[in-house]
Order: C-alpha cells, then structure tokens, then sequence
C-alpha cells in the first residue's frame, strides 16, 4: 500500500481499543501515543489531505512543552492538514482484515457551525 496526494491517512495505535476493553484514561495525565510531530514533513512529502487516529493526535507527555499540541500546530496551520482525533478504528480494522482490503473511500461530512474551528463527524467508509 502506498500513500498518495489526496489520501486520508488513519492510524489504529490501538488507543481506543484499549478504551473501550479497559475504561477511559486520561492522555495528559496518563500518556497516549501518536504520530509525532516529526512526521508532519512526511505527510507533507506524500501530499495527505487529512490524518485521523484512534487517539487525540499528539504524543502524550508531550515532547515540546512550549509549543502544547506540537502536530496540531505543524498539520493544522502550517500545513493546512485536517485532523481527525479520537477515531474509533476497531470496527474498521476489522473490515479490513476480513476483506484484505485498506483502501477504500471515505466520505466525512461535518456539521456547518458558525464561528467554529472544528465539528463532531460519523465518517463512512465504503468499499
């Protein structure tokens, strides 16, 4: 599998699985993974349109405590890359698996808020 100009890139850590098997956690207090920031030029490289991930998007304790949220900053205004976090990937993998199949398209429709720098989403993928 490649990823190419234009693709949405979701990344099963397993965080959520673990959630939903064990209770919730909290990720600063208790860390999570993530992609870390010094992925950002790779995705930019690739030309990825947006990047989603069963976790909150940042490494948890975060390596660049000046900066908080060090991936949201890079992919959300340096590089104008929409970010999906907390994604429930189980069910997903499982399609996947079942069908050895990871391509597929995904159609995400958010809700149209005023004033608002983000919105609640149910993306669908079909195969």
């Amino acid at each position: 599998m490649r990823v190419e100009p234009g693709d949405v890139l979701l990344i099963r850590t397993g965080y959520y699985g673990r959630r939903l098997a064990h209770g919730p956690r909290h990720p600063l207090r208790d860390g999570s993974p993530a992609a870390h920031v010094a992925c950002a030029p790779w995705l930019r490289a690739r030309g990825v349109a947006m990047l989603g991930t069963d976790t909150h998007n940042d490494v948890s304790p975060t390596t660049h405590p000046a900066v908080g949220h060090p991936l949201h900053i890079a992919c959300l205004v340096a590089m104008g890359l929409w970010l999906i976090d907390n994604c429930n990937l189980e069910e997903l993998a499982r399609a996947c698996a079942a069908r050895k199949r990871w391509e597929f398209m995904l159609a995400i429709a958010p809700l149209r808020l005023a004033n608002a720098t983000g919105s609640p989403v149910n993306p669908l993928a079909i195969f």
